[in-house]
């Protein structure tokens, strides 16, 4: 099987506090009004992916898989999860606040017969001035506080706000009470599930006038009512090096940022290494990075065959050329998997990008 980087048709999901944001971000040629996701890659039922390009365009992610399952998913991956493709990879928009919500752990969603429960990563790509997201509350609760504030229309005030701004990361485990604030525009990695228990939805209706249901004691079963001081996730900026932003047991999400001029880190302006610095060869953080020629280069091989990769472009545009002969090209709001069998990749750009590189663990 000669695979190649694998482009898919977007799924464009029109939502009640849905934004406008997504087609200019993508750069699409027609409007997205209302539309508060954008799904990259997914095998859900019912909103299963479409190959957008290539010998093999047409085909869904699953007849994908059936060609070839591990040079697709690599050979962990396989091992682990069969012919399941275990990520839902978005970009989301929001243009009110989404309803306060929770989502289930593996065992949990289970015995309500989904194979996974949700996990998810959120990264940052905009944010008005005074955008929100919650991720917590602000102090230790009780199920029976729970439930009476859930009955006296009071949760609000015992959730965690946090403002936010471009770059920013949050780590969505299960049970973890979040709402992500109108004004945001991010990256959604998770699990692949769409499995959500809603807890409090501002008294809203839908466009027919009636409220959306909400799952007040499914909720509270998965809820983890404590207190933590670890809801946002700091990393380096550092340019031209792969910078790990979380790995957990579902996937790991680095932060690649291509930029002219700038050393290895380790290195002075120069390329020479700092005086008592290790090597740049040293790092956790290996890449191979040329800033001083025509092309910015980084050579990847983060899963090295054990799992598919995904790189979602932040900004700028670049190309990427696998170890077996076939490239793709990226740009903005664009997303690209990478099959395992595809080998290493060198990313090439011309002035500056910054994209998210995704793979799964099991």
């Amino acid at each position: 099987m000669e695979w190649y980087p694998l482009a898919f048709e977007p799924i464009m999901k029109k939502v009640l506090w849905g934004g406008s944001a997504l087609a200019d971000f993508k750069q699409l040629p027609f409007d997205s009004p209302q539309t508060g996701e954008s799904w990259e890659i997914s095998a859900v039922e019912g909103s299963v992916s479409l190959l957008g390009n290539g010998a093999l365009k047409g085909k869904k992610l699953d007849e994908l898989i059936s060609l070839d399952p591990e040079g697709l998913l690599g050979s962990k991956v396989y091992e682990g999860y069969g012919a399941d493709f275990p990520l839902l990879i978005k970009w989301i928009d929001t243009a009110a606040d989404l309803s306060i919500q929770v989502h289930p752990d593996d065992a949990f969603a289970r015995t309500q017969g989904r194979r996974f429960g949700k996990t998810e990563l959120w990264y940052v790509v905009s944010a008005e001035p005074e955008a929100r997201l919650i991720a917590g509350f602000n102090k230790k609760l009780s199920r029976e506080e729970y439930l009476r504030r859930i009955a006296e229309n009071s949760i609000e005030e015992v959730l965690l706000q946090h403002p936010v701004q471009a770059g920013d990361v949050f780590m969505i485990p299960p049970g973890r009470v979040h709402s992500i604030g109108k004004g945001i525009l991010l990256a959604e990695i998770q699990q692949s599930s769409d499995i959500t228990y809603r807890i409090y939805d501002f008294n809203r209706k839908d466009d027919q006038g009636n409220a959306r249901p909400l799952h007040t004691e499914l909720a509270a079963q998965c809820l983890d009512f404590g207190h933590y001081s670890d809801y946002k996730t700091t990393y380096p900026g550092l340019p031209n090096q792969a910078v790990e932003l979380n790995r957990n047991k579902y996937f790991r999400v680095n932060r690649l940022e291509l930029k002219a001029g700038e050393p290895k880190s380790g290195e002075s302006k120069s390329g020479e290494p700092k005086s008592g610095e290790p090597k740049s060869g040293d790092s956790k953080h290996q890449a191979l990075v040329k800033a001083e020629k025509p092309l910015l280069e980084m050579e990847r091989n983060p899963a090295g065959g054990k799992s598919f990769v995904v790189y979602m472009c932040l900004e700028g545009a670049l190309e990427l050329h696998c170890s077996n002969g076939s490239s793709g090209c990226l740009s903005r709001g664009r997303t690209l998997l990478i099959p395992a069998a595809a080998g290493s990749c060198l990313l090439q750009c011309k002035d500056a990008a910054l994209v998210l590189e995704i793979f799964a663990e099991c």
